[in-house]
């Protein structure tokens, strides 16, 4: 899918970033049980999209980390303050 037609597909039948960014609040709770005892957890979102998942998690981690394969969405990401590795996630992931 393109870019153009990837976001508005997002946007249409997903909802908009701050609708989804509000209804991720129902994981705090699991999201403070997953890092309680870790002393430095890390987040990594693998087809992050537009970051709302990265974003509802960047202060409860040390470190967050997005994997986009869609250059669009990834710089949607970087706009809004999120760290995103651009490419595909296998090659990514061989990284860590």
């Amino acid at each position: 899918m393109d870019s153009d037609n990837y976001l508005d597909f997002e946007n249409k039948f997903r909802g908009n970033r701050d609708k989804i960014y509000n209804l991720f609040s129902s994981y705090d709770p699991l999201i403070e049980i997953a890092i309680e005892g870790k002393s430095s957890p890390v987040l990594v979102d693998i087809g992050c999209g537009r970051g709302e998942w990265l974003q509802r998690c960047k202060n409860k981690f040390d470190k967050t980390v997005g994997i986009e394969s869609d250059p669009y969405m990834a710089n949607i990401c970087r706009d809004n303050g999120l760290f995103v590795i651009e490419g595909d996630a296998v090659d990514e992931l061989s990284v860590f």
